[in-house]
Order: structure tokens, then C-alpha cells, then sequence
């Protein structure tokens, strides 16, 4: 699915939150989240050139999307800049789905392709502004995620690949921007729902996992809030 189309989809989400609960701001002071969706971390292909324990001719990694079902919580505080706008601290975490990634060496001669599945997740510390008006309106978000990459299940490739891998495609990842955009509608009290829309702008994967750097993803999530 190409980036277009999932803005697209968010628009919808957006459109249909709006039809059915108009859309709204968590109100002023501490709130506690939780939010399910779908994420979509950018998959891609990477040569690496022979160096150190690498394979003689080297190896090409190759990550795809695996499991898109994504789920997590957050925490934040609203303070009430003027009576329409909040302006906020939150910190979230989420499990954003899967990445699939493949070893495959430069010569299969001496030594066969490694997989692996691993789950992706996020640590976000977030700025957010919000606009109300009486139960309805929207807010954005912009702050940095730190990303952990743990895999889950491994087969294939004998020494070097497996003590190398072990530190390519696996463990932490260089904090990347990530901002988000959403409407919410407190329908009851403390309770308000709400839609995201979400992008850490960081590389696709296989670039990222062999550098170090954060994974670009996309989210969707609808989700509860409930306020102090």
C-alpha cells in the first residue's frame, strides 16, 4: 500500500469519526490512553559489502511487512493555554506490528540465507496542542520515538551469519522525528474517543536496522482517553 492511499484511509477514519461522534479534545489536566489500528513499518532491500566477519562477497538483507495489527498506551497532562486551546506532554508506547527480514549471502556456497520475524516498538515523547470547541475539535503531535526491534523467531545460517545478525536485526534503534494528527469527542464526561493518524520519519527498514537508525512507519489507530 503506497503512502497516498493510506493517507487516504486516515481521511476516511477521520471522516467517519467526525459523522458518528462529531470530534472533540480531552479535557484540561492528566489522561491515561489506550488505542488499537494498524501500522505499516516501510519495507526494503540493502547490499552490504564484505568487512570484518561478513561473508566473503558479503550479503543482501531484504525486510517486508509482517504482522499490520497494532495496539498501545499513553499517558500525557493538558494544561489550558486559552479556553479553546490545551497545550500538552504525553508519552506513549506501542507494538507496531511486525518486520520480516531476510539474510541472503553473497555466496550461497559457503553459507544459506537466515530469516527472521521480529516485532517492532515504539517509545514516543510527544508536544501536543489541541483546539476545542465545547466536546468537539482536533489536535497534533510532534515529538521523537525511540524504536526497539526484538526478534521473535529465527532460522538458517551458520556461523559468521548468526553471531553477526544477532547484532544487525535485533535491539535498539536511533530516536526518529514522529508527529500525529487527530480528532477526538468527549461523549461522556471523562471519557472522550478518539482517531490518529500517524509517521515516524524514519528509513526503510533494511537501511535502518544495518545503520542503527529509526524505521519509518505509518499508523492508524482509533482509541479511549480517559481524564483526571
Amino acid at each position: 500500500m503506497k503512502k497516498p492511499i493510506l493517507l487516504a484511509a486516515s481521511f476516511m477514519v477521520f471522516s467517519f469519526s467526525l459523522s458518528s461522534f462529531a470530534a472533540g479534545s480531552i479535557a484540561p489536566g492528566p489522561y491515561f490512553n489506550i488505542h488499537l489500528g494498524y501500522s505499516k513499518p516501510k519495507k526494503g532491500s540493502t547490499t552490504v559489502s564484505p568487512s570484518g566477519t561478513n561473508p566473503t562477497n558479503g550479503y543482501t538483507l531484504n525486510s517486508e511487512q509482517g504482522r499490520r495489527f497494532a495496539w498501545g498506551s499513553g499517558v500525557g497532562y493538558n494544561y489550558r493555554a486559552s479556553p479553546s486551546v490545551n497545550m500538552g506532554l504525553e508519552f506513549n508506547f506501542d507494538s507496531l506490528g511486525g518486520v520480516n527480514q531476510t539474510i541472503t549471502p553473497g555466496d550461497t556456497s559457503d553459507y544459506s540465507s537466515w530469516s527472521s520475524k521480529s516485532e517492532l516498538y515504539a517509545f514516543d515523547f510527544f508536544f501536543t496542542a489541541s483546539y476545542q470547541k465545547e466536546k468537539f475539535g482536533g489536535y497534533v503531535k510532534a515529538g521523537y520515538s525511540k524504536q526497539y526491534l526484538g526478534s521473535s523467531d529465527e532460522s538458517g545460517a551458520d556461523s559468521p551469519y548468526n553471531e553477526y545478525n544477532q547484532q544487525v536485526v535485533s535491539g535498539w534503534l536511533n530516536w526518529v522525528p514522529t508527529a500525529a494528527v487527530g480528532l477526538s469527542y468527549n461523549f461522556y464526561e471523562h471519557i472522550a474517543i478518539y482517531t490518529e493518524y500517524k509517521h515516524s520519519f524514519g528509513k526503510q527498514a533494511a537501511e535502518a536496522v544495518i545503520n542503527g537508525k529509526g524505521i519509518e512507519v505509518d499508523s492508524i489507530s482509533l482509541g479511549l482517553s480517559y481524564s483526571y
